[in-house]
């Protein structure tokens, strides 16, 4: 009997690009800092980023220098920043309103409405500008904001752990940890690329992004649910080898997921 392998692709839909990459995670009202990880699995470059107040129609425009990098509240020294990265930036410009603002941070400083633009976002203390703008990337909810009513002495706005930084939900209020990680990058969705045979007819299925702690599982009819395939050995990154002494017969439905 001829046998089928089929690889399964799975969709995943993200509520927007901040989900993994630039990322603002913590704001100090006081100290006019801000904390940005980098939660992507590709480097990124600050170099010709901006942020943007527009609150109350006052806007306070600052380019990202790396003179403004606070070397002991950051884990790079340059603009540059690697997957999980952060850096803290403290500029001589009071960008920052201490009970209501907004925080918009930007590819470059050509068009602030441009949604295109933006990469991240963040409103504090009621209603903001560019709150309407972000919805549209899916980065933020139109007309919400991180309360700040009865922050103390020593408390910034701060991304809560695991979180994407998406909605005004997403953080808190809380004694600062500016300087210090507190998001685990993402591992980033497997995907099979190939299925193939080797010499001895052992199937050997290739996925992205390759690495350990991954789980091959199969179905043999797709009604079945997906259960860990037992018997299959991972080889070089990003290889499962299943032996063809434990195929199932018939069709095998392949499908690789996270821990």
């Amino acid at each position: 009997m001829k046998r089928t392998f089929l690889p399964l692709f799975s969709s995943f839909v993200f509520g927007g690009i901040a989900q993994a990459g630039l990322v603002l995670s913590e704001v100090d009202l006081v100290n006019n800092k801000v904390e940005i990880i980098n939660t992507g699995s590709t480097a990124e470059d600050l170099t010709g980023h901006w942020f943007c107040n527009l609150w109350q129609g006052s806007p306070v425009y600052v380019q990202i220098l790396a003179s403004q990098i606070v070397a002991g509240e950051s884990s790079v020294s340059t603009l540059n920043m690697p997957p999980g990265a952060l850096v803290t930036i403290q500029s001589t410009t009071s960008f920052i309103t201490d009970m209501r603002g907004e925080l918009g941070l930007y590819k470059n400083g050509n068009n602030f409405g441009d949604a295109n633009n933006m990469t991240d976002y963040l409103a504090w203390g009621g209603d903001a500008i560019r709150d309407s703008t972000a919805a549209t990337l899916g980065i933020w909810g139109n007309a919400t904001s991180v309360s700040v009513t009865g922050i103390a002495a020593g408390q910034t706005i701060q991304l809560k752990q695991g979180e994407d930084g998406n909605a005004f939900t997403d953080y808190e209020l809380a004694v600062s940890t500016i300087g210090i990680n507190q998001v685990i990058p993402p591992v980033p969705d497997p995907k099979i690329v190939s299925i193939s045979r080797n010499a001895g007819g052992d199937v050997v299925i290739a996925f992205t992004p390759g690495g350990a702690g991954f789980i091959l599982t199969s179905s043999n009819d797709l009604a079945s649910p997906f259960a860990p395939e037992t018997n299959a050995v991972q080889g070089p990154p990003g290889t499962f080898t299943v032996p063809v002494a434990f195929l199932n017969p018939g069709r095998d439905f392949f499908r690789v997921v996270k821990p």
